[in-house]
Protein backbone atom coordinates (compact mmCIF):
# COMPACT_ATOMS: atom_id res chain seq x y z
CA UNK A 1 0.00 0.00 0.00
CA UNK A 2 1.32 3.57 -0.61
CA UNK A 3 0.36 6.91 0.57
CA UNK A 4 -1.56 7.92 -1.97
CA UNK A 5 -4.67 6.85 -0.50
CA UNK A 6 -6.78 9.25 1.42
CA UNK A 7 -5.33 9.68 5.05
CA UNK A 8 -9.08 9.28 6.96
CA UNK A 9 -9.60 6.18 4.69
CA UNK A 10 -6.17 4.75 5.86
CA UNK A 11 -6.79 5.54 9.57
CA UNK A 12 -10.04 3.96 9.52
CA UNK A 13 -8.39 1.03 8.41
CA UNK A 14 -5.40 1.34 11.47
CA UNK A 15 -8.22 1.31 13.45
CA UNK A 16 -10.33 -1.76 11.80
CA UNK A 17 -7.25 -4.04 12.24
CA UNK A 18 -7.04 -4.12 8.70
CA UNK A 19 -3.35 -2.55 8.86
CA UNK A 20 -0.90 -1.77 11.35
CA UNK A 21 0.40 1.36 12.40
CA UNK A 22 4.47 -0.06 11.45
CA UNK A 23 3.04 -1.05 7.74
CA UNK A 24 2.62 2.59 7.64
CA UNK A 25 5.60 4.16 8.66
CA UNK A 26 7.52 1.53 6.80
CA UNK A 27 6.07 2.15 4.09
CA UNK A 28 6.33 5.83 4.22
CA UNK A 29 9.76 5.57 5.00
CA UNK A 30 10.12 3.55 1.84
CA UNK A 31 8.87 6.15 -0.10
CA UNK A 32 11.21 8.89 1.34
CA UNK A 33 13.97 6.45 0.49
CA UNK A 34 12.69 6.45 -2.64
CA UNK A 35 12.02 10.39 -3.68
CA UNK A 36 13.25 12.58 -0.87
CA UNK A 37 17.00 12.01 -2.72
CA UNK A 38 15.24 13.98 -5.80
CA UNK A 39 12.58 16.15 -4.40
CA UNK A 40 13.97 17.26 -0.87
CA UNK A 41 11.00 17.10 1.15
CA UNK A 42 12.02 16.16 3.96
CA UNK A 43 15.09 17.39 5.66
CA UNK A 44 15.40 15.40 8.89
CA UNK A 45 13.94 12.29 10.27
CA UNK A 46 13.24 10.30 13.45
CA UNK A 47 13.01 6.64 11.77
CA UNK A 48 13.69 4.84 14.72
CA UNK A 49 11.63 6.99 17.16
CA UNK A 50 8.62 6.50 14.49
CA UNK A 51 8.93 2.98 14.05
CA UNK A 52 9.02 2.36 17.88
CA UNK A 53 5.74 4.59 18.22
CA UNK A 54 4.33 2.93 15.51
CA UNK A 55 5.08 -0.66 17.49
CA UNK A 56 3.55 0.77 20.78
CA UNK A 57 0.53 1.63 18.84
CA UNK A 58 0.12 -1.64 17.47
CA UNK A 59 0.21 -3.27 20.74
CA UNK A 60 -2.64 -0.63 22.20
CA UNK A 61 -4.64 -1.60 19.23
CA UNK A 62 -4.42 -5.48 20.19
CA UNK A 63 -5.01 -4.45 23.44
CA UNK A 64 -8.65 -2.58 22.20
CA UNK A 65 -7.38 0.95 22.87
CA UNK A 66 -8.31 3.10 20.11
CA UNK A 67 -5.34 5.86 19.24
CA UNK A 68 -7.65 8.16 17.75
CA UNK A 69 -8.89 9.40 14.10
CA UNK A 70 -5.18 10.18 12.50
CA UNK A 71 -4.32 6.43 13.93
CA UNK A 72 -0.94 5.47 12.80
CA UNK A 73 -0.87 8.35 10.28
CA UNK A 74 2.58 9.33 8.82
CA UNK A 75 3.17 13.03 9.68
CA UNK A 76 5.83 15.73 8.74
CA UNK A 77 6.40 18.83 10.10
CA UNK A 78 6.92 22.34 8.56
CA UNK A 79 10.30 23.24 10.10
CA UNK A 80 8.84 26.26 11.71
CA UNK A 81 7.06 24.38 14.47
CA UNK A 82 8.78 22.58 17.13
CA UNK A 83 9.09 18.53 17.44
CA UNK A 84 9.90 17.50 20.86
CA UNK A 85 13.85 16.51 20.43
CA UNK A 86 14.18 17.97 16.99
CA UNK A 87 16.28 21.42 16.36
CA UNK A 88 13.85 24.34 14.94
CA UNK A 89 15.74 25.49 12.09
CA UNK A 90 12.89 27.92 10.36
CA UNK A 91 15.14 27.11 7.23
CA UNK A 92 18.01 29.09 8.53
CA UNK A 93 21.83 28.56 9.16
CA UNK A 94 21.41 31.33 11.88
CA UNK A 95 19.61 28.03 13.60
CA UNK A 96 21.26 24.84 12.42
CA UNK A 97 23.15 24.05 15.56
CA UNK A 98 20.33 25.32 17.84
CA UNK A 99 19.47 22.62 21.03
CA UNK A 100 16.75 20.64 20.19
CA UNK A 101 12.77 21.31 21.52
CA UNK A 102 12.15 20.33 25.04
CA UNK A 103 8.48 20.00 23.78
CA UNK A 104 5.72 19.71 20.59
CA UNK A 105 4.24 22.55 19.74
CA UNK A 106 0.38 23.09 20.32
CA UNK A 107 -0.70 21.74 16.70
CA UNK A 108 1.67 18.82 16.90
CA UNK A 109 0.79 17.53 20.06
CA UNK A 110 -2.90 18.02 18.91
CA UNK A 111 -2.49 15.72 16.23
CA UNK A 112 0.14 13.15 17.88
CA UNK A 113 -2.64 13.36 20.36
CA UNK A 114 -5.33 12.32 17.81
CA UNK A 115 -2.68 9.15 16.64
CA UNK A 116 -0.64 10.92 14.07
CA UNK A 117 2.87 9.41 14.00
CA UNK A 118 6.22 12.16 13.35
CA UNK A 119 8.39 10.65 11.02
CA UNK A 120 10.47 14.64 10.53
CA UNK A 121 10.49 17.89 9.66
CA UNK A 122 9.69 19.04 5.97
CA UNK A 123 11.71 21.74 3.48
CA UNK A 124 10.72 25.73 4.17
CA UNK A 125 12.34 28.72 2.91
CA UNK A 126 13.89 30.50 5.22
CA UNK A 127 11.62 31.86 7.88
CA UNK A 128 8.63 31.04 5.18
CA UNK A 129 9.50 34.20 3.44
CA UNK A 130 9.11 32.93 -0.20
CA UNK A 131 6.54 31.64 -2.70
CA UNK A 132 9.54 28.46 -3.98
CA UNK A 133 11.36 26.31 -1.31
CA UNK A 134 14.98 27.20 -1.75
CA UNK A 135 16.74 27.83 1.86
CA UNK A 136 20.26 27.86 1.92
CA UNK A 137 20.56 25.53 4.34
CA UNK A 138 19.10 23.00 2.74
CA UNK A 139 18.57 23.67 -0.77
CA UNK A 140 15.56 23.64 -3.59
CA UNK A 141 12.42 21.65 -2.55
CA UNK A 142 11.32 19.88 -5.75
CA UNK A 143 7.39 19.36 -7.31
CA UNK A 144 7.08 15.59 -7.82
CA UNK A 145 5.15 16.84 -11.22
CA UNK A 146 8.13 17.91 -12.82
CA UNK A 147 11.41 18.23 -11.16
CA UNK A 148 12.72 21.41 -12.30
CA UNK A 149 9.74 23.18 -10.90
CA UNK A 150 9.09 24.27 -7.33
CA UNK A 151 6.60 23.06 -5.36
CA UNK A 152 5.73 26.12 -3.85
CA UNK A 153 6.60 27.93 -0.23
CA UNK A 154 6.30 27.61 1.66
CA UNK A 155 4.97 24.95 2.79
CA UNK A 156 6.83 23.36 0.00
CA UNK A 157 8.25 20.23 1.44
CA UNK A 158 4.97 19.76 2.83
CA UNK A 159 3.58 19.40 -0.29
CA UNK A 160 5.63 18.12 -2.13
CA UNK A 161 6.03 14.96 0.07
CA UNK A 162 1.84 14.48 0.09
CA UNK A 163 2.10 15.17 -3.74
CA UNK A 164 4.50 12.42 -3.64
CA UNK A 165 3.18 9.80 -1.60
CA UNK A 166 5.60 9.84 0.75
CA UNK A 167 3.28 11.00 3.63
CA UNK A 168 -0.15 11.19 3.78
CA UNK A 169 -0.31 14.27 5.77
CA UNK A 170 2.31 17.14 6.90
CA UNK A 171 1.82 20.52 8.61
CA UNK A 172 1.93 23.55 7.24
CA UNK A 173 0.78 27.44 7.15
CA UNK A 174 -0.28 30.28 5.30
CA UNK A 175 1.07 34.18 5.63
CA UNK A 176 0.77 35.08 2.60
CA UNK A 177 -0.25 32.03 0.34
CA UNK A 178 1.94 29.00 1.92
CA UNK A 179 -0.93 26.72 2.03
CA UNK A 180 -2.47 27.49 -1.09
CA UNK A 181 0.25 28.11 -3.28
CA UNK A 182 2.08 24.63 -2.87
CA UNK A 183 -1.71 23.49 -3.03
CA UNK A 184 -2.02 24.94 -6.44
CA UNK A 185 1.37 24.22 -7.98
CA UNK A 186 1.06 20.35 -6.53
CA UNK A 187 -2.48 19.37 -7.45
CA UNK A 188 -3.28 19.22 -3.87
CA UNK A 189 -6.56 20.82 -1.25
CA UNK A 190 -4.95 23.68 0.88
CA UNK A 191 -7.09 25.53 3.36
CA UNK A 192 -6.28 28.52 4.75
CA UNK A 193 -8.15 28.86 8.16
CA UNK A 194 -9.74 32.36 9.41
CA UNK A 195 -6.64 34.48 11.24
CA UNK A 196 -7.28 32.97 14.64
CA UNK A 197 -9.29 29.76 13.64
CA UNK A 198 -5.85 27.87 15.02
CA UNK A 199 -4.06 29.13 18.21
CA UNK A 200 -0.98 30.54 17.20
CA UNK A 201 1.33 31.65 20.60
CA UNK A 202 4.58 31.88 18.54
CA UNK A 203 3.75 34.38 15.64
CA UNK A 204 7.29 34.81 13.99
CA UNK A 205 6.70 38.36 13.39
CA UNK A 206 3.54 37.02 10.74
CA UNK A 207 0.87 38.09 13.64
CA UNK A 208 -1.35 40.01 11.94
CA UNK A 209 -1.35 37.16 8.74
CA UNK A 210 -0.19 33.54 9.25
CA UNK A 211 -2.63 31.15 10.65
CA UNK A 212 -1.92 26.92 10.03
CA UNK A 213 -4.04 24.83 8.13
CA UNK A 214 -4.62 21.38 6.15
CA UNK A 215 -3.17 20.63 3.34
CA UNK A 216 -4.29 17.49 1.94
CA UNK A 217 -5.30 14.96 -0.90
CA UNK A 218 -8.84 15.49 -0.34
CA UNK A 219 -11.27 17.66 1.44
CA UNK A 220 -12.43 15.08 3.34
CA UNK A 221 -8.80 15.02 5.00
CA UNK A 222 -8.60 18.56 5.20
CA UNK A 223 -12.37 18.65 7.47
CA UNK A 224 -10.85 15.96 9.88
CA UNK A 225 -7.59 17.73 10.06
CA UNK A 226 -9.36 20.99 11.03
CA UNK A 227 -11.49 19.10 13.46
CA UNK A 228 -8.38 17.85 15.34
CA UNK A 229 -6.35 21.15 15.18
CA UNK A 230 -8.40 24.24 15.16
CA UNK A 231 -9.04 25.80 18.94
CA UNK A 232 -7.79 28.35 21.34
CA UNK A 233 -4.20 27.77 23.00
CA UNK A 234 -3.37 30.07 25.67
CA UNK A 235 -0.88 33.15 24.53
CA UNK A 236 -2.82 34.25 21.54
CA UNK A 237 -4.45 37.31 21.36
CA UNK A 238 -5.86 36.62 17.81
CA UNK A 239 -7.42 33.53 18.78
CA UNK A 240 -11.09 32.63 18.09
CA UNK A 241 -13.20 30.16 20.36
CA UNK A 242 -14.51 26.95 19.28
CA UNK A 243 -16.90 26.83 15.79
CA UNK A 244 -19.12 24.72 18.16
CA UNK A 245 -19.43 21.97 14.89
CA UNK A 246 -17.60 19.26 13.43
CA UNK A 247 -15.98 20.24 9.83
CA UNK A 248 -16.19 15.93 9.07
CA UNK A 249 -19.96 16.29 9.48
CA UNK A 250 -20.63 19.51 7.95
CA UNK A 251 -19.10 18.00 4.42
CA UNK A 252 -21.60 15.32 5.43
CA UNK A 253 -24.96 17.32 5.09
CA UNK A 254 -26.76 19.29 2.68
CA UNK A 255 -25.15 19.47 -0.90
CA UNK A 256 -23.94 23.17 -1.01
CA UNK A 257 -25.59 25.60 -3.29
CA UNK A 258 -25.54 28.94 -3.36
CA UNK A 259 -24.22 32.53 -4.83
CA UNK A 260 -20.67 32.98 -6.58
CA UNK A 261 -18.40 35.86 -6.83
CA UNK A 262 -16.45 35.85 -10.19
CA UNK A 263 -12.92 37.91 -10.39
CA UNK A 264 -10.24 35.56 -11.73
CA UNK A 265 -7.52 38.20 -11.34
CA UNK A 266 -9.04 40.18 -8.63
CA UNK A 267 -9.52 43.09 -10.82
CA UNK A 268 -5.40 44.10 -11.25
CA UNK A 269 -2.39 42.52 -13.12
CA UNK A 270 -2.59 39.51 -16.02
CA UNK A 271 -2.95 35.96 -15.79
CA UNK A 272 -0.63 33.45 -17.73
CA UNK A 273 -3.57 32.43 -20.71
CA UNK A 274 -3.30 28.56 -19.61
CA UNK A 275 -3.83 29.72 -15.86
CA UNK A 276 -6.50 32.01 -16.84
CA UNK A 277 -8.14 29.09 -19.22
CA UNK A 278 -8.33 26.58 -16.57
CA UNK A 279 -9.82 28.69 -14.14
CA UNK A 280 -11.92 30.09 -16.20
CA UNK A 281 -13.20 26.97 -17.36
CA UNK A 282 -13.71 25.79 -13.60
CA UNK A 283 -15.71 29.03 -13.12
CA UNK A 284 -18.33 28.42 -16.35
CA UNK A 285 -18.89 24.69 -14.76
CA UNK A 286 -20.07 25.86 -11.45
CA UNK A 287 -23.81 26.27 -12.36
CA UNK A 288 -23.66 22.20 -12.57
CA UNK A 289 -23.12 21.97 -8.69
CA UNK A 290 -25.71 24.74 -7.81
CA UNK A 291 -23.73 27.99 -7.87
CA UNK A 292 -25.07 31.40 -8.93
CA UNK A 293 -22.26 32.91 -10.95
CA UNK A 294 -21.94 36.72 -10.93
CA UNK A 295 -19.17 38.06 -13.15
CA UNK A 296 -17.54 41.58 -11.03
CA UNK A 297 -14.79 43.65 -12.40
CA UNK A 298 -12.67 44.41 -8.97
CA UNK A 299 -12.53 43.23 -5.25
CA UNK A 300 -11.14 45.78 -3.70
CA UNK A 301 -7.37 47.79 -4.80
CA UNK A 302 -4.50 45.87 -4.66
CA UNK A 303 -3.08 45.66 -0.85
CA UNK A 304 0.01 44.56 -1.56
CA UNK A 305 2.20 47.93 -0.91
CA UNK A 306 0.41 47.65 2.59
CA UNK A 307 0.38 44.14 2.99
CA UNK A 308 4.43 43.95 2.34
CA UNK A 309 4.54 46.88 4.87
CA UNK A 310 3.18 44.99 7.68
CA UNK A 311 4.86 41.82 6.56
CA UNK A 312 8.53 43.21 6.28
CA UNK A 313 7.80 45.31 9.59
CA UNK A 314 6.88 42.71 12.01
CA UNK A 315 9.24 40.34 10.15
CA UNK A 316 12.21 42.54 10.85
CA UNK A 317 10.85 43.04 14.81
CA UNK A 318 10.84 39.30 14.96
CA UNK A 319 14.69 38.78 14.00
CA UNK A 320 15.73 41.50 16.24
CA UNK A 321 19.65 42.12 16.75
CA UNK A 322 20.34 38.71 14.46
CA UNK A 323 19.84 41.00 11.52
CA UNK A 324 23.02 42.76 12.54
CA UNK A 325 24.84 39.43 14.13
CA UNK A 326 24.21 37.48 11.40
CA UNK A 327 24.00 39.27 8.66
CA UNK A 328 26.19 37.19 6.24
CA UNK A 329 24.25 34.29 7.45
CA UNK A 330 20.76 35.13 5.71
CA UNK A 331 19.40 34.27 2.09
CA UNK A 332 20.45 37.93 0.07
CA UNK A 333 16.49 38.52 -0.98
CA UNK A 334 15.50 37.79 2.82
CA UNK A 335 17.79 40.30 3.91
CA UNK A 336 16.87 42.98 1.78
CA UNK A 337 13.14 42.28 3.30
CA UNK A 338 14.34 42.74 6.32
CA UNK A 339 16.27 45.98 5.63
CA UNK A 340 13.33 47.06 4.30
CA UNK A 341 11.23 46.09 7.02
CA UNK A 342 13.77 47.82 9.16
CA UNK A 343 13.05 51.55 7.09
CA UNK A 344 9.03 51.46 7.75
CA UNK A 345 7.86 54.69 9.62
CA UNK A 346 5.42 54.71 12.41
CA UNK A 347 3.15 56.49 9.99
CA UNK A 348 3.52 53.93 7.14
CA UNK A 349 2.69 51.18 9.50
CA UNK A 350 -0.38 53.04 10.95
CA UNK A 351 -1.35 54.25 7.26
CA UNK A 352 -0.99 49.82 6.31
CA UNK A 353 -3.32 49.31 9.06
CA UNK A 354 -6.06 51.75 8.51
CA UNK A 355 -6.02 50.55 4.78
CA UNK A 356 -6.19 46.74 5.95
CA UNK A 357 -9.27 47.87 7.84
CA UNK A 358 -10.90 49.40 4.64
CA UNK A 359 -10.09 46.23 2.62
CA UNK A 360 -11.67 43.98 5.39
CA UNK A 361 -14.57 46.73 5.31
CA UNK A 362 -15.32 46.22 1.65
CA UNK A 363 -15.24 42.54 1.58
CA UNK A 364 -17.47 41.92 4.68
CA UNK A 365 -19.87 44.08 2.26
CA UNK A 366 -18.97 42.45 -0.88
CA UNK A 367 -19.17 38.50 0.76
CA UNK A 368 -22.05 39.33 3.45
CA UNK A 369 -23.07 36.16 5.50
CA UNK A 370 -22.91 33.38 2.50
CA UNK A 371 -21.30 34.50 -0.72
CA UNK A 372 -17.92 32.93 -2.18
CA UNK A 373 -15.25 34.49 -4.49
CA UNK A 374 -13.53 32.38 -7.07
CA UNK A 375 -10.68 33.60 -8.39
CA UNK A 376 -7.14 32.04 -9.24
CA UNK A 377 -4.41 31.43 -7.29
CA UNK A 378 -1.65 32.35 -8.79
CA UNK A 379 -0.73 34.33 -12.43
CA UNK A 380 1.86 31.90 -13.57
CA UNK A 381 2.20 27.92 -13.46
CA UNK A 382 4.97 26.45 -11.48
CA UNK A 383 8.03 28.01 -11.90
CA UNK A 384 11.51 27.16 -11.20
CA UNK A 385 12.66 25.14 -8.37
CA UNK A 386 15.24 27.35 -7.60
CA UNK A 387 13.35 30.64 -7.93
CA UNK A 388 13.37 33.87 -8.15
CA UNK A 389 9.68 34.62 -8.13
CA UNK A 390 8.41 35.85 -11.64
CA UNK A 391 9.01 39.02 -12.79
CA UNK A 392 6.61 38.97 -16.00
CA UNK A 393 3.36 37.27 -16.76
CA UNK A 394 2.81 36.41 -20.38
CA UNK A 395 5.33 38.90 -21.20
CA UNK A 396 4.15 41.68 -19.04
CA UNK A 397 6.82 42.87 -15.84
CA UNK A 398 4.81 42.62 -12.67
CA UNK A 399 5.76 43.84 -9.22
CA UNK A 400 7.14 41.34 -6.90
CA UNK A 401 3.85 40.52 -5.57
CA UNK A 402 2.16 40.13 -8.92
CA UNK A 403 2.98 36.16 -9.33
CA UNK A 404 0.00 35.46 -7.00
CA UNK A 405 -3.39 36.46 -5.90
CA UNK A 406 -3.63 34.97 -2.39
CA UNK A 407 -2.01 37.68 0.40
CA UNK A 408 -4.66 40.00 -0.17
CA UNK A 409 -6.85 37.76 1.89
CA UNK A 410 -4.31 37.23 4.70
CA UNK A 411 -4.10 40.82 4.42
CA UNK A 412 -7.76 40.71 5.12
CA UNK A 413 -7.68 37.20 7.01
CA UNK A 414 -10.50 35.39 5.47
CA UNK A 415 -10.90 31.92 5.25
CA UNK A 416 -9.56 30.22 1.48
CA UNK A 417 -8.52 27.46 -0.13
CA UNK A 418 -6.82 26.20 -3.57
CA UNK A 419 -9.00 23.42 -5.21
CA UNK A 420 -7.26 21.66 -8.22
CA UNK A 421 -9.19 22.27 -11.22
CA UNK A 422 -6.96 21.27 -13.93
CA UNK A 423 -4.13 20.92 -15.66
CA UNK A 424 -1.73 23.09 -18.52
CA UNK A 425 -0.31 21.46 -21.36
CA UNK A 426 2.66 21.09 -19.54
CA UNK A 427 1.15 18.68 -17.45
CA UNK A 428 1.10 21.00 -14.34
CA UNK A 429 -1.69 21.54 -12.12
CA UNK A 430 -3.54 24.27 -11.50
CA UNK A 431 -6.01 25.71 -8.73
CA UNK A 432 -9.03 27.43 -8.27
CA UNK A 433 -9.02 30.20 -4.97
CA UNK A 434 -12.13 30.22 -3.07
CA UNK A 435 -12.56 32.85 -0.83
CA UNK A 436 -15.44 33.49 2.22
CA UNK A 437 -16.96 35.52 4.82
CA UNK A 438 -15.11 35.85 7.69
CA UNK A 439 -15.26 32.85 10.08
CA UNK A 440 -17.13 30.75 6.86
CA UNK A 441 -14.82 27.72 6.73
CA UNK A 442 -17.80 25.51 6.62
CA UNK A 443 -18.58 26.90 4.01
CA UNK A 444 -15.85 26.71 1.91
CA UNK A 445 -15.08 22.95 3.09
CA UNK A 446 -19.33 22.53 1.37
CA UNK A 447 -18.14 23.89 -1.93
CA UNK A 448 -14.79 22.33 -2.37
CA UNK A 449 -16.74 19.03 -1.21
CA UNK A 450 -19.35 19.48 -3.63
CA UNK A 451 -16.57 20.33 -6.65
CA UNK A 452 -14.49 17.40 -6.09
CA UNK A 453 -17.43 15.09 -6.00
CA UNK A 454 -18.76 16.44 -9.68
CA UNK A 455 -14.89 17.11 -11.04
CA UNK A 456 -12.65 14.24 -8.60
CA UNK A 457 -8.95 14.98 -9.21
CA UNK A 458 -8.00 11.07 -9.67
CA UNK A 459 -4.20 12.45 -11.24
CA UNK A 460 -0.99 11.32 -9.18
CA UNK A 461 2.74 13.03 -10.44
CA UNK A 462 4.99 10.28 -11.69
CA UNK A 463 7.01 10.65 -8.68
CA UNK A 464 4.50 8.94 -6.36
CA UNK A 465 3.67 6.46 -9.19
Amino acid sequence: MGMIESAKSMAERVRAKEVSPVELVETALAAIEQHNGELNAFVSLREEEALVEAREMADQIAGGVDPGPLAGLPLGVKDLSDVAGMVTTFGSRIHFNDPPAEADCDEVAALRGAGAIVLGKTNTPEFAWSGYTNPPLFGPCRNPWNTERTPGGSSGGSASAIASGMVPLATASDGGGSIRIPANFSGLFGLKPNLGRLGNPKSGGWQFFSVSGPLTRTVEDAALLLDVTAGPVAGDPFVLPPAGLSYSEVIEGEPWKGRVLSCPNLGWGILDPETERQVTSAIDRLGEIGADVEEIARVFDDPSQWWITLAAADGAYSQGSDIDDYADLYDPQLFMQLQLGRSVTRESYQQALEKRYEACAALDILLGDDTLLVAAVTAVPAYGAEGPHPTEVAGQPVPPTGFTRTYPFNFTGNPAVSIPCGMTGDGLPVGLQVIAPRFREDLLLRFSRAFEQAWPWELSPMAAQ
